[in-house]
Parts: C-alpha cells; structure tokens; sequence
C-alpha cells in the first residue's frame, strides 16, 4: 500500500457544484497513521463471485463485476481541488488508492459527520472539552474495491455499492412499463385484470432478473419440461400444456408464487419431496 494516503470524495450532484470529485486535505502525520488503519485483505483475498443480484456471499466471499468503469479513476491527484468544510454535509462516498493498481471505497452519510451542535465532548489533561468544529469520521471498514488493470469491482455488499456507484444495468427493481412488458408477453394469458400495484418491491427484482436472464424464451423453448416441473411444485393450474401458456393468477399471493417458480427460486428436494423457496442462489455450473 501506498505510505502516503490522500482521502478524496466525491459530492452529490448540486445546482451550484460543477467539480465532484475533490480531495480531502489532512495532514502527513494522519496520512502515515492511515496506511495500516483500513482493512483490505478481506476483500483480496476473498473467494470471488460473480454479481447476479440472486446470491448473498458469506463470510469469506465477494462479489465482483467484471468490465466495470470507474470513471473517475484518473482524477486522483493532489492537484485536486479541496473540499471545504460546508461541502462536508454533500460527500456522497470516501475513495483512495490503495496502491498503482486497486482504488478502494467507503459509503459516507450523515452519521459520520462531526457537528458541533451535538455536544461531542473529547477527552484530555482529565478534563472533558467540546468539539467546536465541524468534521467527519473515517471508518476502517471497505465497502468496494476497484482493480483497475482488470476493469473489476469488488464488494460484499450490493446495498452499500449502490450508494456509491449506480449498478442499474446489473440489478434493480423493474419500472412499471416494465412490469407491463413482462406481464403482456405473449406466454401469458389472463392477464388483462393485471394491475401494476399487485407488484411490490421483492416481485419487481425478480422481474428485472427474469427479464435480463431471458427466462421467458426458455420456458418457451422448454415448455412441457417447465410444465412437468410447474406441476411437481403443485402449480399446475398456472400452466395451459394445450395451449403452450402460462396463466397469470390475479391473486397477488399467487402472482409472487408464479415470479418465484419462473425465477428458480422454488425446488423439490429429491430427498424429502419437500418445496423449498429461496433467497439467493448460486449458479455451480
């Protein structure tokens, strides 16, 4: 790691603000202190897997995005325009090199930072004195890391990557002209009633995924197969076998069941012959 850390920021975006990203001016002392306080090797050294928005990693593991852009990558100088300390309440996230060749990233809120009308009191010469000055708090904790020769990102996180880059192209909730779209395939039938207030947050991720894995052609595709499996599941009245389609139930209950089967996320356990639903998976091959 670099011996020397210099702290930059990047600012929400503002009216009057032209130039975001800026860096933060402390002195060489802090700067030296700073090189052993972040923890990196736990994303380093991490096993890694890669980003599908259906997979929480476990202690030991990370999340990657492969050809990722950080655009502000070359800005990172100390030619850099400092913050100043009425800017501190715009940070919208920490980063700093951590070496040639990896950036590293901290998100940043409020909680962090100091404000003087909070009566923080420091302790010094066995007497307790007030902050009067307004500042921040930096965490030792990483929440992303770039490897820049690779164009890889590295976190654990997807929540707190997503309050420092905007991963939409990679995972979110699906609009409501989207929802139309997906609904108004025309492997549906039934689905005339359909209003987009019956799709809540958890059922318009799993669109979006459904949609940009390309599931709808493969039932297609595999229609008597997914049907066979549809009804080992007991959902067999959701699917017309004459017909090659699939019956969108007006019950919201029923709706999420039908968005859980057609992404994956229920199986049969060969063994128990029990239903299981879950919450992130991990495709092994």
């Amino acid at each position: 790691m670099d011996n020397l850390v210099n702290i930059f920021c990047e600012l929400k975006k503002t009216e009057k603000e032209s130039v975001r990203i800026k860096r933060i001016s402390i002195s060489g002392d802090i700067q030296n202190d700073l090189s052993g306080y972040f923890i990196v090797d736990n994303l380093l050294k991490a096993e890694q897997i890669e980003f599908s928005g259906e997979y929480k990693p476990d202690e030991g593991q990370v999340l990657y995005i492969n050809n990722f852009d950080f655009v502000h990558r070359n800005e990172l100088s100390l030619t850099c325009e400092t913050i100043t300390v009425d800017e501190i309440v715009n940070i919208k996230y920490l980063f700093f090199k951590y070496d040639e060749n990896t950036i590293v990233f901290q998100t940043f809120d409020n909680r962090k930072i100091i404000k003087p009308e909070k009566w923080l009191l420091i302790y010094s010469n066995d007497t307790f004195s007030k902050i009067d000055n307004k500042g921040l708090t930096i965490d030792s904790k990483i929440d992303a890391l770039f490897i820049i020769n690779e164009k890889k990102l590295l976190f654990t996180s997807y929540h707190n990557a997503s309050k420092i880059f905007n991963l939409n192209d990679y995972f979110k909730e699906a609009t409501d002209s989207e929802v139309k779209n997906f609904y108004q395939t025309d492997i549906f039938i039934d689905n005339n009633s359909l209003e987009l207030n019956k799709f809540n947050s958890r059922m318009r991720k799993k669109i979006f995924l459904i949609s940009k894995n390309g599931i709808l052609d493969k039932v297609k595709e595999n229609f008597e197969t997914v049907c066979g499996y549809a009804k080992e599941l007991g959902l067999e009245n959701m699917f017309d076998e004459i017909n090659k389609k699939i019956k969108f139930p007006s019950n919201e209950k029923e709706i999420g069941k039908l968005i859980d089967f057609l992404n994956e996320d229920l199986f049969k356990s060969p063994i128990s012959n029990s239903i299981y639903e879950t919450n992130s998976k991990r495709k092994l091959k």
